[in-house]
């Protein structure tokens, strides 16, 4: 039977369908009902804490001991519905996600696994057709990738304009009382005002600062005194500046310049390297690279990328 190998603990999740999302390094073609192979390491005291944290967070109340879970064998099954490379699920870290659907558990089977197995064939050779499926063939074309560069520059734009600051103030709004609500946007009307012209003695203006006394709201005094002090927003207002990380992949998502690879032609991972060395910043994760380029709906190829990568004179280069 096909299967999919997880930590003991994980497995229990997935067969008891609090898990949704399987993470991989590689999409996979495979569709339907698959086994749930738990592998032979017991549950560190490490793993397990987390496994305790998940269980609060999803309010599961009876859940095995540490040295509980069954181990080396098939423990369930359960669907895969497809593979995304974007999900609102909790789980999902990607770069693919497999979803799992409708979980089963079934009798115990003991067995060896692989992290990714299936007895139709070699594991290798799997691999090999799943890339094949995903080859030049069916690459994304370059002008649609180009064309999601010119949209997410336009998104930016826009969000550099004083129609951002509006929204802001609209969803901070929502979870504010009637009378916070009239103050904040008493400080976005003086914000809007030539400082000339503002006047604290006008109504509602004077009704928002007599409440605001009452009920001793000091940060509301606080960020009067910053509206106060600052310029008033005009026409032309430019926002709040887009990130370094946003910039980069913009200039270089399609194009490659200044020695930058193109870098819709990058692995997650060689993405990621990349970032942190043009931009010098060796917080960057994959994750946070990916999640930005989501964010700002950059388009990327689904076949091969250039992964491995090698440092020759202080500049980097990928093979």
């Amino acid at each position: 039977m096909n299967a999919l190998t997880f930590r003991p603990h994980l497995a229990w999740l997935v067969v008891n369908g609090y898990k949704d999302v399987d993470n991989n390094l590689i999409p996979t073609t495979v569709r339907g009902r698959v086994g749930i192979h738990a592998n032979s390491s017991p549950v560190t005291p490490a793993e397990y804490e987390r496994f305790r944290d998940m269980c609060r967070k999803f309010q599961i109340k009876k859940y095995p001991k540490r040295n509980g879970f069954q181990t080396e064998g098939i423990i369930g099954s359960v669907k895969i519905d497809g593979c995304v490379v974007d999900s609102n699920s909790f789980w999902f870290s990607g770069p693919y996600g497999y979803l799992l659907k409708h979980p089963r558990k079934t009798r115990f089977q003991s067995t060896k696994g692989k992290q990714v197995y299936f007895d139709a064939g070699d594991v290798d050779e799997y691999l090999k057709r799943t890339r094949s499926r995903t080859s030049l063939g069916r690459n994304t074309p370059l002008s649609k990738i180009k064309q999601s560069v010119r949209e997410a520059q336009s998104r930016l734009l826009t969000d550099t304009t004083l129609g951002r600051e509006i929204k802001l103030m609209f969803a901070r709004e929502r979870r504010l009382n009637p009378k916070q609500r009239l103050r904040e946007r008493m400080l976005f009307s003086l914000q809007c005002t030539k400082k000339q012209k503002r006047d604290l003695r006008l109504p509602p203006i004077d009704k928002a600062i007599l409440d605001a006394l009452q009920e001793n709201d000091i940060r509301f005094f606080i960020k009067l005194g910053r509206v106060l002090g600052s310029n008033p927003y005009s026409v032309d207002y430019e926002g709040r500046p887009s990130s370094q990380l946003s910039r980069f992949l913009l200039t270089y998502w399609a194009e490659p310049g200044g020695g930058v690879p193109a870098l819709y032609t990058l692995s997650p991972n060689a993405l990621a390297v990349a970032c942190r060395h043009f931009l010098n910043n060796k917080h960057l994760t994959i994750l946070a690279v990916g999640k930005q380029r989501q964010r700002l709906g950059l388009k990327t190829t689904r076949g091969r990328k250039l992964a491995s990568f090698e440092l020759v004179g202080g500049q980097l280069r990928f093979s």
